[in-house]
């Protein structure tokens, strides 16, 4: 069991630093952008039509990426309380399912050019799941 804590403690610290460093990157694509459309077209309202469009773009994909990481960041929330029987047995498949569906999906989002890279940040939420899956399964 010590195992899955480990474990379960690199994936959830491996998940929300992804889940930062994806988020400041995009932040300051989004800020450099914003500037080279502030040069291009002077003036107030121009000024703040990119602001908030600016300050919209980055809030619209803090809470796609939310959605996207708390699964997999959480998943070892869940097995603590799965083993705590703080939590059905169903409602733990739903959440481990959910889980394996987003880190899937993350998999997949960065196919062109970085699939190497987020293929091997996820490994250790990959073998998590695989150890958790017998929580579920044994029942």
């Amino acid at each position: 069991m010590e195992n899955i804590n480990k474990l379960g403690k690199t994936s959830q610290i491996i998940g929300k630093g992804m889940f930062y460093l994806i988020m400041i990157l995009l932040t300051i694509a989004g800020i450099v952008m914003s500037l080279t459309k502030l040069e291009d077209k002077p003036g107030t309202i121009n000024v703040i039509a990119v602001l908030v469009g600016t300050i919209i773009a980055i809030s619209l994909f803090y809470l796609l990426l939310r959605v996207l990481f708390r699964p997999i960041y959480n998943l070892n929330k869940n097995i603590q309380l799965k083993i705590d029987n703080q939590i059905t047995q169903n409602e733990f498949k739903i959440k481990w399912i959910k889980s394996l569906i987003c880190s899937l999906l993350f998999g997949l989002l960065f196919i062109f050019g970085t699939f190497g890279l987020s293929l091997l940040m996820m490994i250790p939420h990959y073998l998590l799941l695989s150890k958790s899956r017998s929580l579920w399964l044994k029942y």
